[in-house]
């Protein structure tokens, strides 16, 4: 046991690292007076038939004479409530693809054979997002179909739960399509824009008091979101970070620590992870006391990062975040292997480094979702590069320390990266950093 992951009425949950496989798991530990059955606990029964990327998997099943303890898949990251705390706004996107994902979970659910389950206690708090998909815990409320019929007291969270289940009416599947609904409406508070006309339809008609009036099965609330055709480029999920520059020595390793320095600060999960053989970060570990390592993660402050230790070693695979590669010097193979993961390019401004700049930046200039970086401060040579390859520069302001988190860098960063508040990791368009773009109309 390592820790507590949560508590409720009816369980306590805990994280536990198995002793000789050395991977984490949670287990719950359900007092039998409270599990609901004198010989085994329903929720082992749903895990164990639900088979979806979206649900928990339960690896093994035990009892004592006074628990029942459940061994389930460890879901890291955090609820979906927890999420939305330090969120200023939110895209239209963002909230599509939270409900399309939770449509394809419930339909799992609904077509399960034998038996449909019903779910019946969805909320954000049991909604966990983890990287760029999210998980449903919790299993506590669901029953079977069958089970509608005979009369049981059914219990749900009354901000979510359909009008039947406080009624004790018959439930439906309609009923978590209410709570469906009722999680995006929650959504939709934090709306940079205001809803559209579409989205509004769809939510209020999920979450319609009637039951006649709703959707009448997931798949029906799916393609009516699938209608409204987000833009993937605009996801708020998190996505993969790389640095690459055009030389040794021009600030990439800088940069990607000062990235994933800034990003956790501001409560964005973020992991540096060391993808070249310049040995930077373990100079960075050597010559720093200071620095603490837990399963393979060397932490220091607010920097987590992964180092990479050659040819033949397995690094180990960080918790769900933003994954910050440091490529170090550029090379041709990173646009075949890596066409989707947003780039920070670090371009040498001196003289004697132009020429390579060059040559690197015009093999990335068609390459989509790149951002040219001019390090040192260095407006001058920022004005001269957005001359040349005629799109903005980002001017990295002077640093000296890449773990001190300065207000301009932090600024800088969140910015660069279009964090406000939405993970809009989208680079099309990028106002603000007025004091540290070369904006092409400034050259005009």
């Amino acid at each position: 046991m390592l820790s507590t992951l949560g508590c409720g009425a009816t369980a306590t949950v805990y994280l536990s690292r198995h002793r000789k496989l050395k991977t984490l798991c949670a287990i719950k530990c359900i007092p039998r007076q409270l599990a609901g059955s004198s010989s085994f606990p329903s929720e082992a029964i749903f895990l164990k038939r639900l088979h979806s990327p979206g649900i928990p998997v339960l690896y093994d099943f035990d009892e004592d004479e006074n628990t029942f303890y459940l061994i389930e898949e460890y879901v890291p990251g955090e609820s979906l409530e927890a999420f939305m705390l330090h969120q200023t706004f939110i895209s239209e996107t963002f909230l599509i693809q939270i409900g399309l994902q939770l449509c394809d979970i419930f339909f799992v659910m609904h077509t399960c054979s034998p038996e449909p389950v019903f779910y019946l206690d969805l909320k954000p708090e049991h909604i966990i997002v983890c990287g760029e998909s999210i998980k449903i815990i919790d299993f506590g409320s669901a029953i079977f179909q069958k089970d509608t019929k005979h009369g049981i007291s059914l219990f749900g969270t009354t901000e979510y739960a359909a009008p039947e289940l406080i009624s004790s009416a018959e439930v439906s599947f309609a009923s978590d399509l209410f709570s469906i609904g009722k999680v995006l409406a929650f959504l939709s508070r934090a709306l940079q824009n205001k809803c559209s006309f579409k989205l509004s339809q769809i939510i209020q008609k999920a979450c319609s008091p009637s039951v006649a009036h709703r959707y009448a099965t997931v798949w029906e609330l799916k393609q009516e979101l699938l209608s409204l055709k987000p833009d993937p480029c605009q996801s708020n999920l998190l996505k993969s970070i790389g640095v690459v520059s055009s030389h040794s020595g021009v600030g990439a390793t800088h940069l990607a620590v000062s990235a994933v320095s800034v990003l956790n600060k501001n409560h964005f999960s973020s992991y540096y992870i060391e993808k070249n053989n310049s040995h930077s970060l373990s100079s960075m570990l050597l010559g720093n006391g200071q620095f603490s390592e837990h399963n393979g993660v060397f932490c220091y402050q607010h920097f987590h990062a992964i180092r990479h230790y050659g040819e033949g070693i397995v690094s180990p695979v960080p918790p769900s975040g933003i994954p910050v590669h440091d490529y170090g010097v550029f090379q041709t193979d990173l646009i075949e292997y890596h066409p989707d993961e947003t780039l920070l390019f670090v371009m040498g401004s001196r003289k004697w480094e132009l020429e390579q700049t060059y040559a690197v930046g015009e093999q990335l200039l068609n390459r989509e979702n790149v951002v040219f970086v001019c390090n040192y401060g260095d407006m001058n040579a920022a004005k001269h590069l957005a001359r040349y390859f005629h799109r903005p520069i980002y001017c990295f302001p002077l640093d000296a320390d890449p773990f001190c988190i300065t207000r301009e860098k932090e600024r800088f960063i969140l910015e660069l990266l279009a964090i406000k508040g939405g993970h809009k990791l989208f680079f099309s368009s990028r106002k603000g950093l007025r004091n540290s773009v070369v904006p092409l109309e400034s050259l005009e």
